[in-house]
């Protein structure tokens, strides 16, 4: 069902919204100076898309030395006289980066503006790299209007060698007619040095919000705020356009391994903002499922949307009972301790003693994909779900002790696969959302995505519960079957 490129890997993504079709740009990789083109595709629901033609193939010969390998990230934007703005990153041989333009009436025959590039950076601004300093960093330009100043802000990525660091930052141009860009001016520098890419920028409830991919092999090892976080997209907030964009505390935005979402831009649907980043599978890239973007207690947040449950085609489990769960082995030797589960209305408790864990399939479901809902209480040290495939097996627990969400690998090995820091709490009833779809699991608790990556969802997969060192407290259990 995810949209995936077809004979290639997805890249860079960005959109537009034109009359609540949202149209996918996107790169292609491996890229090659000869044929790699930019891939288009469109949706009207964020869930199923229509190939399009490729678009700003690279250019055969070499009249436009600025502007002949394959493009690189941009943007697109709908001008006043209703022409769609599509923005990309130059580059030359020397690698040297600059923001390009073209011009379409109807996304499907684009023109490239005769007066590119439309911006190159400011030499007293920014920093240029490479042999005798010809290399320029500007890439990855994002387009915004404000209505406060009435012109458009462009964000790009560049480097800066100020305050004796030298470090990868956000800059801003602003323009009144999308042509011409001007004020060139650094607006984010992250507090500790490193790569910044793919900026987005945008309003939301009272602030200004910058959000900013980078990895720890971009340097940015001290940039993430959750040092289980390896790739990630970070925020940073101002009262205006023109920042300065502050990091708070916390600053993932989205966040996990190398196979984590990756190239986050947002966009305007039906009136709420969403994001879709390219998920990084094992296997495969793809669009990743839509989610709402929020500001929750002063952080910024992916969250669940409603649109997800257009995707569940079978409700599998309602009514959860003792006598549907089996008792698994939890060790390769034999099963460790007793566990007791008893019912409650809707709420399913499973007890172990204080020293050991267990984990329950529920008999006779099985699904390719699937959605998990349900209420978790926790009096215990540990909690969560089973997942099973013909590829491998995970547990999804929340821990009191460490404080962690973890998905382990090959179960009972305890094998962490992905973890993110979260203050859960002894008593306190949290809801938790499991998606495995096509090779990529999300966990969403209290509806904020913490947890998404790439995972072995197999060609079946098996369902079941987990509880260590005390009890665990399950409400309103509800398995769906999605759409595949």
């Amino acid at each position: 069902m995810k949209y995936k490129g077809k004979d290639y890997m997805m890249c860079d993504a960005w959109h537009l919204n034109v009359d609540e079709r949202i149209h996918v740009f996107n790169l292609k990789l491996p890229g090659t100076t000869e044929n790699m083109s930019v891939a288009h595709a469109y949706t009207d629901d964020l869930l199923h898309f229509k190939t399009c033609d490729d678009i700003l193939p690279p250019l055969k010969d070499e009249n436009l030395p600025e502007d002949y390998l394959d493009k690189w990230t941009g943007c697109a934007v709908t001008a006043p006289n209703g022409d769609h703005y599509i923005y990309y990153t130059m580059r030359n041989k020397a690698q040297s980066q600059k923001i390009g333009l073209a011009i379409t009436k109807d996304l499907e025959n684009f023109e490239l503006y005769k007066g590119n590039p439309v911006l190159v950076p400011d030499k007293n601004v920014f920093a240029y790299t490479g042999a005798s300093d010809i290399k320029e960093d500007c890439r990855d330009m994002v387009i915004v209007w404000d209505d406060a100043s009435e012109r458009y802000y462009g964000y790009f990525a560049a480097m800066s060698d100020d305050d004796d660091r030298y470090t990868g930052v956000i800059g801003v141009a602003e323009s009144t007619d999308l042509l011409n860009w001007s004020n060139q001016k650094v607006v984010y520098k992250p507090r500790f040095d490193g790569i910044m890419e793919v900026p987005d920028v945008f309003y939301l409830d009272g602030k200004w919000w910058l959000t900013a991919l980078t990895h720890t092999s971009f340097g940015a090892k001290g940039t993430l705020s959750d040092q289980n976080v390896l790739s990630g997209t970070i925020y940073a907030s101002s009262d205006s356009p023109v920042g300065p964009f502050i990091e708070g505390e916390d600053n993932i935005f989205i966040g996990g391994t190398h196979s984590s979402g990756y190239t986050c831009r947002t966009f305007i649907y039906k009136g709420k903002r969403y994001v879709m980043y390219i998920d990084k599978s094992k296997d495969e890239w793809a669009v990743s499922l839509p989610k709402e973007v929020c500001v929750v207690d002063g952080n910024l947040r992916p969250c669940y949307t409603e649109i997800l449950q257009k995707l569940r085609v079978k409700e599998l489990v309602k009514n959860l009972t003792p006598d549907m769960l089996s008792k698994q082995s939890s060790s390769i030797a034999w099963n460790v301790g007793n566990s007791d589960v008893s019912q409650e209305t809707n709420e399913i408790s499973i007890t172990t003693n204080p020293y050991t864990y267990q984990h329950h399939i529920i008999k006779d479901v099985e699904a390719r994909a699937a959605e998990i809902e349900c209420g978790l209480e926790l009096k215990c040290v540990e909690g969560g779900f089973y997942i099973v495939s013909n590829k491998s097996e995970y547990y999804i627990t929340a821990n009191t002790n460490e404080k962690t969400l973890t998905v382990y690998e090959k179960g009972r090995d305890f094998i962490p696969f992905s973890r993110r820091n979260f203050n859960f709490n002894c008593g306190q009833e949290y809801n938790i959302r499991v998606i495995a779809l096509e090779g990529q699991i999300e966990v969403y608790v209290d509806d904020v995505l913490v947890i998404q990556n790439a995972f072995e969802t197999g060609e079946i997969m098996k369902f079941g519960l987990i509880t260590g060192c005390g009890e665990s407290k399950f409400k309103n259990f509800k398995l769906y079957e999605l759409e595949n």
